[in-house]
């Protein structure tokens, strides 16, 4: 028997007596049961939302509280070496239960306040991790600057360092290795590093700049605890099986081969 036991925040748990003590110091604590696993956790997915946001949004710094250094736009071109003509664009991924089978992420691009372009949306397809959910979020970011075709100078703000460093050093040795790590074994998330790749080209040829710089997660950077909170709102929404591309972009084969792998 599966039981959900339900105060402040959702407890998924195998046995009757667990749920007691978890839920025993909580007056009128209730109890939810069900046959199955996949019952129980289809109505945790749907109601979660309902315990879990409302907390994690309430975590994000309120403007008033953010240090005034860390919403100056000139404090973080000089902090960060952005040219003063660059525009900026934050990034972010979030995953809940990271690393498990329950696992939901989701991802946010933050333009600016009220800005048409901010993206919040869950990460397509059934491997939800953190590491992709950043990148993809920064595919996002590039495909908006494909569509829109605005030459000029752009710079995109993550606290993912693995994203970055992957992006700007490692994937041009993975691409010349056929997609393989020194070990021999295909690189993870190869999907989205390739279309990052080939949209990067892309958008150079058009007249594009991007360049990535690194920000400090959670660290009241304005842009940054947005687009986390875009992200935290992402992995609460419905699950999405799969995502369209533009045809130049699309592979088949790739998805394919992408859709097997353990990633």
């Amino acid at each position: 028997m599966w039981l959900i036991t339900k105060h402040v925040s959702a407890l998924l748990t195998l046995r009757r007596d667990a749920a007691k003590r978890h839920t025993e110091r909580f007056p009128g604590a209730k109890y939810k049961a069900f046959p199955t696993e996949t019952e129980a956790r289809h109505w945790f997915n749907k109601t979660a939302i309902e315990l879990r946001v409302p907390a994690l949004l309430e975590q994000q710094q309120p403007p008033s509280t953010i240090p005034q250094t860390m919403t100056d736009n000139r404090f973080l071109r000089s902090q960060f070496s952005i040219s003063p003509t660059a525009q900026t664009i934050y990034t972010d991924g979030a995953c809940l239960s990271n690393g498990r089978v329950s696992g939901r992420a989701g991802i946010g691009v933050f333009f600016g306040p009220g800005d048409a372009r901010n993206i919040s949306a869950r990460l397509p397809g059934e491997h939800q991790t953190n590491q992709r959910a950043e990148l993809f979020a920064v595919l996002k970011a590039l495909e908006i600057l494909h569509y829109t075709q605005q030459p000029g100078q752009f710079v995109i703000l993550t606290d993912s360092k693995y994203v970055i460093q992957s992006l700007t050093q490692w994937a041009g040795t993975w691409e010349r290795n056929d997609w393989k790590t020194k070990k021999g074994t295909l690189v993870v998330s190869k999907d989205l590093f390739k279309r990052s790749r080939d949209m990067l080209r892309t958008l150079r040829e058009n007249s594009i700049s991007v360049e990535f710089r690194h920000v400090p997660g959670h660290s009241g950077i304005c842009g940054n605890e947005m687009a986390d909170k875009l992200a935290v709102e992402g992995a609460w929404k419905d699950n999405v099986v799969q995502v369209d591309w533009e045809e130049e972009f699309d592979d088949d084969e790739l998805d394919a081969m992408a859709s097997e792998i353990n990633i």
